[in-house]
């Protein structure tokens, strides 16, 4: 809306008429959904936009490049009739890195350029290394500063105080790749500087209001060998890596896009590769011109003097040539495969990655029901791979009677100009053309990742229908959705927010065993503490506590021990811990005692049924220790198994005609 109004304001201002046709710049890895997304949110807002509106960024810079390059007196880019020279555009702004690699040729029309492959999308941009530097450098010295320690905060607030950081961070990344750039010239050698101590500093007056006090500062620094550091992370070759920071915030190398995008081509970086081309803020990261100029060490990198205004100037390009005539430089191509999952969770691919748009229809009909009597036929669309889910159309048997055993499905899957994506199904006359869901993100998602998502949206949108405070159902969905993905450290700091909200709504043991097991000990401790506040003679809270001293306090160890058994003598875990305690104080007998009255219990619970799913590790520990390794297999095997729950039924899923099987 805001954009639209400073377009309009604009062209009444300088005589131009408010008759505008419209064409948008994209990431070029953005998927079906996402373009989806983006024409909706236009078209809400009033900025109508047709058929080969949406260019990708990269080629819209490319288009830029080309035209100034044109009007040069020497062209660098060189065309001859019998070779078509190849482009890597390298587009890495401030949100995205793009890349594009396309192919400049000529034919009886005269000169054409088509895209050969895009890279994966990948969470990745420039404003990923400021969050790195505030994350890792700038924050802990600020705490450091107002006396306060990273535990005094949960990872919500640290990222809030982070939020207010992210600018700091960006002037100290800026200035210090100013220095580098003016001792580097054109050589991309990057200098000896990289490895000083010296420092460079802004001075920003800085006052953070949090739930701990205020944290105030007014200068802030990096060094040379702190930022080298830093960019080693985004740097990564060894299988272009990712570095898990911030309890699950992924930072990616630029080489998983680049690989990406070249694996797709089938191009040989070192013999096929002409040109890389430079675009956008970030590429002016001294050190990702060295990175580059030693992957593509036999390609020309041609660097324009203004790497930020090619893509905004593209896109301006595009909109004459497609609203003005119609036409469309550079065809578009779909960034990953587009696949469905069949039987015992074989792919088979709809449309590969890399085909032109608009594709045309697509008619799969080598998709069978799997087996007699089948009550509904369930076709999970994905792309990329079996965890990025677009969708699930789901076709329900004719009045409930079931499918035959071999019926065929036809699966019709058709990418229309503008990248979105269309498909309908049919079985046995029932026909189904879904409205197309929106995948929660554009990374491989577990369902169970999934649900953690969806579980977060809903609390943002709890939060606010309801004047700043979620209901105590989006918070539990919300913890529900943690344990269910085994993200206790993100659950259990729920809770805490959840009882800050509503008081005494939350178990604090349990969040005491949510950080527990995260491998977060103190925190654990002062979860257990305060459980402890409310039931000072509870023997598990007694005995968890216990628990989290056992390795580094052996006195506070055995004060708990002794407690909870005092509290609780019956319990095989309050047993099993005093017998350690004897053990430590040398009382063998009495040990031995201890450990055979547990495993007796223990032993009548499991012939009974009635041992609990958190005493089988216990029962088949405890009876190794004694030799009953025979006893401890049989537990072990009877262990209860974790459910994973599917966004799909595995019994509904169709399979692929032997007669047909593709071997993708």
């Amino acid at each position: 809306m805001y954009l639209k109004q400073q377009i309009a304001k604009y062209c009444s201002a300088n005589g131009i008429s408010t008759d505008i046709e419209y064409a948008v710049s994209i990431p070029a890895s953005f998927e079906a959904n996402q373009r989806k997304d983006l024409i909706e949110a236009l078209r809400r807002n009033g900025i109508m936009v047709g058929k080969q509106s949406l260019i990708d960024e990269p080629n819209a810079a490319f288009l830029s490049y080309l035209q100034e390059n044109a009007n040069a007196d020497e062209s660098k880019i060189i065309v001859q009739n019998d070779y078509n020279p190849k482009v890597l555009v390298f587009d890495f702004g401030g949100g995205t890195c793009d890349i594009s690699i396309l192919e400049i040729g000529k034919n009886y029309n005269g000169y054409y350029s088509k895209n050969l492959s895009i890279s994966k999308f990948t969470q990745l941009g420039g404003d990923d290394i400021d969050r790195y530097i505030a994350w890792n450098y700038l924050l802990p010295t600020l705490l450091k500063e107002n006396g306060k320690a990273m535990d005094d905060y949960r990872t919500p607030d640290k990222r809030y105080i982070v939020s207010h950081l992210l600018k700091i961070a960006e002037q100290l990344k800026i200035n210090i790749c100013n220095d580098l750039n003016m001792l580097m010239g054109d050589s991309f050698k990057l200098p000896a500087l990289i490895n000083s101590d010296n420092r460079k500093e802004v001075y920003i007056n800085t006052d953070i209001d949090t739930k701990h006090g205020s944290l105030k500062a007014s200068k802030f620094s990096l060094s040379f060998k702190e930022f080298n550091e830093v960019m080693k992370v985004f740097l990564e070759q060894s299988g272009s890596k990712t570095t898990k920071e911030d309890n699950q915030k992924v930072y990616n190398s630029i080489f998983n896009p680049l690989e990406s995008a070249l694996r797709k081509a089938h191009l040989n970086k070192n013999e096929e590769l002409d040109y890389v081309l430079f675009i956008g803020g970030s590429s002016k990261n001294p050190y990702i011109a060295n990175a580059l100029s030693t992957y593509f060490d036999q390609s020309e990198l041609l660097i324009p003097r203004d790497l930020q205004k090619h893509v905004s100037k593209g896109a301006a390009i595009h909109s004459l040539i497609v609203n003005g005539f119609g036409k469309n430089i550079i065809q578009p191509i779909t960034s990953e495969r587009i696949i469905v999952i069949t039987k015992n969770e074989v792919v088979r691919t709809l449309i590969p990655a890399s085909t032109e748009i608009p594709s045309g229809k697509v008619e799969i009909t080598d998709l069978v029901v799997d087996h007699e009597g089948q009550e509904a036929v369930e076709l999970p669309i994905c792309v990329g791979n079996k965890d990025k889910m677009l969708f699930n159309i789901k076709i329900p048997s004719p009045q409930g009677r079931g499918f035959h055993q071999g019926e065929h499905i036809k699966l019709t899957v058709e990418y229309t100009v503008d990248k979105l994506l269309k498909t309908e199904a049919e079985c046995n006359g029932q026909r189904i053309t879904p409205e197309q869901l929106n995948p929660f993100a554009n990374t491989e998602l577990s369902t169970e990742q999934r649900e953690v998502v969806r579980a977060e949206r809903e609390l943002s949108k709890s939060q606010a229908e309801n004047g700043g405070t979620p209901s105590k159902a989006a918070f539990r969905k919300l913890i529900n959705a943690y344990v269910g993905a085994n993200m206790l450290f993100q659950a259990a700091e729920a809770s805490e927010e959840m009882d800050e909200y509503y008081p005494g709504s939350v178990s604090y043991n349990q969040v005491g065993i949510f950080y527990s097991n995260s491998g977060n000990r103190e925190k654990a401790i002062k979860a257990y503490e305060r459980a402890l506040e409310k039931e000072p003679n509870n023997a598990t809270i007694l005995s968890n506590l216990a628990i989290e001293y056992k390795y580094f306090d052996s006195e506070k160890y055995k004060e708990y021990v002794r407690k909870a058994y005092q509290a609780d003598s019956s319990d095989p875990v309050r047993v099993i811990q005093m017998a350690e305690v004897s053990q430590m104080e040398g009382n063998q007998a009495e040990a031995q005692r201890l450990r055979k009255q547990a495993y007796d219990e223990y032993v009548s619970r499991f012939n009974n049924g009635r041992l609990h799913s958190w005493d089988y590790n216990w029962l088949s520990s405890l009876a190794r220790s004694m030799g009953h390794n025979d006893i401890a297999n049989k537990v072990d095997r009877a262990k209860p198994k974790a459910e994973h729950s599917k966004a799909y039924s595995e019994e509904n899923l169709s399979r692929i005609d032997s007669r047909e099987l593709y071997k993708i």
